[in-house]
């Protein structure tokens, strides 16, 4: 049976890129997007995904912001929480660690690179962070 995930990214583009590579890791899983985090918030208070992929460069609330949020949320607190953006570094990924992100991916510049580390993030049964960095 398949996952689901949710994408929260200003980028519709990422979407695409994202539901592509999740498509050729697993056909039945699918992709939920909100182009914001305000939009996110909204939207998790009724639907639980098994897994979030969270940008952090965004207009208004940045995902450091919308992570803090999710966090307070009840419902979520089994969810595990991925920072997803090409802003990562060590630093920001402490950061993110810190506020209660079970891991960080910088984005990939190709399908097929995304597609091998959303397995990766699918076959993750421990509660270590996973970082692809």
């Amino acid at each position: 049976m398949g996952k689901h995930f949710f994408l929260i990214d200003d980028d519709p583009d990422e979407l695409d890129i994202f539901s592509e590579a999740l498509h050729e890791v697993d056909p039945s899983s699918v992709c939920t997007w909100a182009d914001s985090p305000f939009n996110a918030l909204t939207i998790l208070k009724t639907e639980v995904p098994d897994i979030i992929f969270l940008d952090i460069n965004m207009p208004r609330m940045d995902g450091f912001e919308c992570l803090r949020e999710i966090k307070k949320m009840a419902n979520l607190s089994h969810v595990p929480v991925i920072l997803y953006s090409n802003g990562l570094n060590d630093s920001s990924c402490k950061k993110a660690i810190g506020l209660g992100a079970a891991g960080c991916v910088r984005k990939a510049a190709d399908i097929p690179k995304l597609s091998s580390i959303i397995g990766r993030v699918m076959a993750k049964q421990d509660n270590h962070v996973f970082l692809e960095i």
